[in-house]
C-alpha cells in the first residue's frame, strides 16, 4: 500500500510504503536534546553515527540507476562478482554517497542551464560544448552550478544551511536548551 508523503527538501510529494518507519519528531528531540521540540535557532549536538543514520536513510530514497552506477565505477562491479558487495545500490546507499559517488546521470534543463551561464552559452554558441549533461556531469557540478531552476533552488536552501552551520561552529557558540 503507497501513502501520500510530502518531501519538504524538495516541496513536492511522493509515494511512500506504508509499512514504511520515522520516529515522531518529539522523540527525535527528546533524544538529541532532552526536550520535546527544537526551536530553529536551538543548536544540538548529534554523534557522527546518529547523522550516517540520517543522511543513509535519505539517499536511500535519492534516484538510482544502476546501469550507469555500473558502468561509472567498475569497482562496484567487481565487488558484487566478488561477492563483497551485495548489490549497486546496497553499495551506493552505505558507502557510494559518502565516497562522493553519484546515483545517476541527471538531464540538464538546457534553456535554463544555458540562460543561467553565460560562459556556457558563449562556448555552445561557437560550437566548444556541445553536451551540456556531459558538461555538468564532469564540469559542472563541481563547480557549484546547477543542472535545472528546481535543483538550483533546492542547492541554494542547502548552502544557505550549511553556511549557517559552518559560521556557528566557526564561532564556537554552542546552545542546548537541555543545558
Amino acid at each position: 500500500m503507497k501513502v501520500w508523503q510530502a518531501d519538504m527538501a524538495v516541496g513536492r510529494g511522493q509515494l511512500a510504503e506504508a509499512d514504511a518507519y520515522f520516529p515522531p519528531f518529539e522523540r527525535i528531540c527528546d533524544a538529541i536534546s532532552g526536550t520535546k521540540n527544537i526551536d530553529e535557532q536551538d543548536e544540538v549536538v548529534v554523534s557522527g553515527r546518529f547523522l550516517k543514520f540520517l543522511l543513509t536513510t535519505l539517499v536511500a530514497d535519492m534516484p538510482f540507476d544502476e546501469a550507469f552506477y555500473k558502468a561509472t565505477y567498475p569497482d562496484v562491479v567487481a565487488g558484487i562478482a566478488n561477492g563483497s558487495v551485495r548489490s549497486a545500490r546496497e553499495h551506493f546507499i552505505s558507502r557510494g554517497y559518502f565516497e562522493g559517488r553519484r546515483a545517476c546521470r541527471y538531464a540538464v534543463d538546457r534553456a535554463w542551464y544555458l540562460g543561467n551561464y553565460p560562459d556556457l552559452a558563449a562556448a555552445y554558441a561557437r560550437g566548444k560544448l556541445s553536451d551540456l549533461d556531459r558538461h555538468f556531469d564532469e564540469t559542472g557540478q563541481y563547480e557549484g552550478r546547477s543542472r535545472s531552476a528546481d535543483q538550483h533552488a533546492a542547492q541554494v536552501r542547502w548552502d544557505e544551511e550549511l553556511s549557517a552551520c559552518a559560521e556557528k561552529r566557526a564561532s564556537g557558540v554552542r546552545k542546548n536548551k537541555a543545558a
